[in-house]
Parts: C-alpha cells; sequence; structure tokens
C-alpha cells in the first residue's frame, strides 16, 4: 500500500520510523505523476523493497504546504528519497531508471 499524507506530523513520523522511504509528491491533473503513481503501485510489492516505505504527498493539500516548501518542490512529480530519516535523493520528472536506480540503493 503507498500511504498518502495528510498531516506533516504523519510525515515526520514516517520519516523518522521507516528504515528506507519513498515520497512522492504529486497532483490529481498532472499526467506523468499518475504514470508515476501506477508504476510505483507496480514495483512497491516486489520482495526486494520489502523495507521500504512508499508515501505520496497531493502538493494541492494546503495542509501540507510547508512539507512541499521544505522539499523545494517546484516542478512534479517531485520524488525525495530517504533512508535512515536522513534525505539522501531527489528525483523530479517521470525518470523510472533514476528512480529504480535509487531504489535498489535503499533496499541495499
Amino acid at each position: 500500500m503507498i500511504i498518502k499524507v495528510e498531516t506533516e506530523t504523519e510525515l515526520q513520523n514516517l520519516v523518522n520510523n521507516s528504515k528506507a522511504l519513498v515520497l512522492d509528491f504529486y497532483a490529481d491533473w498532472c499526467g506523468p505523476c499518475r504514470k508515476l503513481g501506477q508504476y510505483l503501485e507496480s514495483i512497491k510489492d516486489n520482495d526486494k523493497y520489502k523495507d521500504i516505505v512508499f508515501c505520496k504527498v497531493d502538493v494541492e493539500n494546503s495542509d501540507l504546504e510547508s512539507v512541499c516548501l521544505q522539499h523545494k518542490v517546484s516542478g512534479i512529480p517531485h520524488v525525495v528519497f530517504f533512508k535512515n530519516s536522513k534525505e539522501v535523493k531527489t528525483v523530479v520528472g517521470f525518470n523510472t531508471n533514476e528512480i529504480d536506480t535509487t531504489l535498489n540503493l535503499l533496499a541495499s
């Protein structure tokens, strides 16, 4: 399951309590965001990613505006990767090669 983050506190708890986390910033009207969402949905249950938490943040949720600013979201899709509560990489755009490479690093 991909967790839809609704509050800043919820996100902070997920980041702090996850070995690895993928945070997908998206908007419902964004075609590449929908494609990326489908892609992440199709790979999230892969055994090699079992320790990775997949989350998404709707950039149009006004309660999460500060989260978007904190992660410098200026284009979407915008994916932020965390390992041991630290941000390790950001990928902007629908770039599955770069996302796969980063997921493999998180899983190792």
